[in-house]
């Protein structure tokens, strides 16, 4: 069995690479309904004077009526200067309806009335990143930066911006391995904001490659600190040193989580998978059936448990698990998708 340990737990995904991609899209994943005035506003505003005029523009963008929208946010903006430029407010209710074009014909509108506005290139640069264009995410970020050291028409903006300068210049930097320039722009990010977990996640990779492994555990300690739903450290570490093909000291970091957090599921899991990927049936086997007997309904506890008893040719327990899992959440890929090929796999067994 050889499955890539990077491919084996969603709990790992939340810090290589998916959390540089998202420490800095902020807006392109928002469902409609999520979006609200302090959506929009909040981190331009202290006060709630524009929040009902926001609201209704939302609401005529929900009931599309477009002009309407930009018209009142127009009316805002021209009302309170500190406000974010009309065309960013539009392309965030764009982003949260999954229109990119929109979006960035909004943005694109936005440079040229307020020229002096940071934040469409921060959006753009976000964007461009999040399409892997890092070179355009590149440019568009140092013009960011530029325009933001200029930038005093609102203090709460303003730091802002900085943090999201130093977010998306260090993601570029991690994209391109250059550790140093990364770890320089996440120390001033953890200087603006030193209670953002994501910066204290990213600074423990960053360290990592910079051969700082003692300083990288560190930092991925503070992360778990400050959000209870961070990766325990120890997985993080195990899974820097997987990657670099020093699996014994994996394997090692592996069992100091399980040790360390041994009434965590979700630990339990990540490290189940991990012994899966190493064909260690026995152990993952063990420590799976650990992490169902602390949370019964876990989900992803049942799919692991029906994967390890697939490898290991039960296919009887291994369908069983897969047909609860499924039941339990039909709209489940993992789930539906381990049932459906446990069930051709079955039919072909027939057949031959």
């Amino acid at each position: 069995m050889t499955t890539p340990f990077s491919k084996c737990s969603t709990t790992f995904t939340r810090i290589i690479p998916a959390a540089i991609v998202a420490a800095i899209l902020s807006l392109a994943g928002t469902a409609q309904a999520q979006v609200t005035a302090q959506t929009l506003i909040g981190k331009a505003v202290s006060d709630d004077a524009q929040t009902q005029e926001v609201t209704n523009a939302i609401n005529r963008f929900r009931d599309r009526d477009i002009d309407g929208c930009k018209a009142i946010l127009e009316r805002v903006k021209s009302n309170n200067a500190k406000m974010p430029p009309p065309g960013v407010m539009m392309a965030m209710l764009w982003l949260s309806v999954n229109q990119l074009g929109p979006a960035r014909g909004e943005l694109e509108e936005a440079v040229i009335k307020f020229p002096k506005d940071p934040e469409p290139y921060l959006m753009m640069g976000d964007l461009a990143f999040q399409d892997r264009r890092v070179t355009d995410a590149d440019m568009l970020f140092q013009k960011a930066s530029q325009l933001t050291a200029e930038y005093a028409d609102n203090a709460k903006r303003k730091r802002d911006f900085e943090i999201r300068c130093h977010a998306g210049n260090a993601a570029v930097a991690e994209a391109r391995k250059q550790w140093e320039a990364a770890q320089g722009h996440l120390k001033s990010w953890i200087d603006l904001d030193p209670d953002n977990a994501s910066a204290h996640q990213r600074m423990g990779i960053v360290l990592f490659q910079l051969s700082k492994p003692q300083e990288a555990l560190e930092q991925f300690r503070e992360a778990k600190k400050l959000d209870t739903k961070a990766v325990q450290p120890e997985l993080a570490m195990a899974r820097l040193y997987d990657d670099a093909k020093k699996r014994e000291t994996a394997k090692k970091l592996i069992e100091a989580a399980i040790k360390e957090a041994p009434k965590d599921p979700a630990v339990l899991l990540a490290a189940s998978q991990w012994y899966l990927g190493q064909g260690d049936l026995e152990r993952s086997k063990s420590i799976a059936e650990q992490a169902i007997a602390l949370d019964a309904k876990s989900l992803e506890g049942k799919v692991v448990r029906g994967a390890i008893a697939r490898v290991a040719r039960d296919y009887k327990t291994a369908e069983k698990f897969f047909y609860d899992a499924h039941v339990q959440s039909p709209g489940n890929f993992p789930a539906s998708n381990s049932l459906a090929l446990r069930s051709e796999e079955h039919t072909s067994e027939l057949q031959s």
